[in-house]
């Protein structure tokens, strides 16, 4: 399985600093899910989406974590 997508469930937080547009470190308040978090996606209890897929055999499979 090939890793094709990760969806996480925030952006930015105090050890992803880095991860801020540059337009709003200004603003930023960075545990505030507004700056965070702007398309507002959580995936079960603030963890990660992971999608892989078998270019082979067509299948894919998913992992949260």
């Amino acid at each position: 399985m090939n890793p094709l997508l990760t969806i996480a469930s925030d952006e930015s937080r105090d050890h992803r600093r880095g991860w801020v547009p540059y337009e709003d470190q200004a603003i930023a308040v960075i545990d505030d899910d507004i700056v965070s978090n702007p398309p507002g996606i959580q995936v079960s209890d603030a963890n990660n989406l992971q999608l892989y897929s078998c270019p082979k055999c067509y299948t894919h499979t998913d992992l949260i974590q």
